[in-house]
């Protein structure tokens, strides 16, 4: 599912426990950093597929790229193996420049 920055900023206000993924590469992650991102984990698709494994199916992740489209591929797979509660951040990292 996509969502807004200020969605997921009152999602995180509310209490919601993401697994903050964040799928950029070293270089993008140098390039810009943000308050929400420090509780992110840089984390490649496979080791998140790992981190995963054995994790209940509504556990919420927040999947991080800098134009959200590596994100919603990473999330279609994801839904695909049963997780419920995936998001992305629409329009992705740059969403929180704004």
């Amino acid at each position: 599912m996509k969502i807004g920055r200020y969605q997921l900023e009152n999602l995180v206000r509310e209490g919601v426990k993401f697994l903050f993924a964040d799928l950029r590469s070293e270089e993008e992650r140098a390039n810009f950093g943000h308050a929400l991102l420090t509780k992110a984990v840089p984390i490649s698709e496979a080791e998140l597929s790992e981190r995963l494994s054995g994790a209940p199916a509504d556990s919420a992740v927040l999947l991080l790229s800098q134009d959200g489209a590596h994100a919603a591929k990473v999330a279609e797979a994801l839904e695909g193996q049963g997780f419920k509660n995936v998001y992305i951040l629409r329009d992705g990292i740059a969403a929180l420049q704004s």
